[in-house]
């Protein structure tokens, strides 16, 4: 009697034991997947972040060379108005965006560019003393 029992939940015992299987094997892929979707982003993101730095320096300190001696020339004191070193960190900022692409967010490019002026004045006034 007993070997009967078994012989008949069998099958369906077998069956019922492979979908559970089958339903967490493809749980851990998609959590696999994922985690790794999640990790390389952020790889991505961390390499465009700094390729977005060292762009954004070079750009501020080309346009440092080029285009703000120039716009301090043709202004009659000198200085820099507040609006045209607001137009000359756009055009860094423009650079950033054209040479790390457009994955990158104009906030992130701003944020870059204004620590790349940061860093220009304070080695320009570090310099200085």
């Amino acid at each position: 009697m007993g070997c009967d029992l078994w012989t008949r939940l069998e099958p369906t015992l077998v069956e019922f034991v492979a979908s559970i299987i089958v339903a967490l094997l493809g749980a851990v892929i998609a959590w696999v997947g994922a985690e790794l979707r999640r990790k390389f982003s952020s790889e991505k993101s961390a390499a465009m972040i700094t390729s977005a730095e060292k762009i954004a320096a070079a750009a501020v300190r080309e346009l440092e060379r080029t285009v703000v001696p120039a716009a301090k020339e043709a202004l009659a004191d000198g200085n820099l108005t507040q609006a045209e070193g607001e137009r000359i960190k756009q055009m860094a900022v423009d650079k950033v965006i054209a040479f790390v692409g457009m994955g990158l967010s104009p906030s992130i490019a701003a944020s870059v560019v204004e620590a790349a002026v940061h860093d220009l004045k304070t080695h320009s006034i570090a310099k200085s003393l």
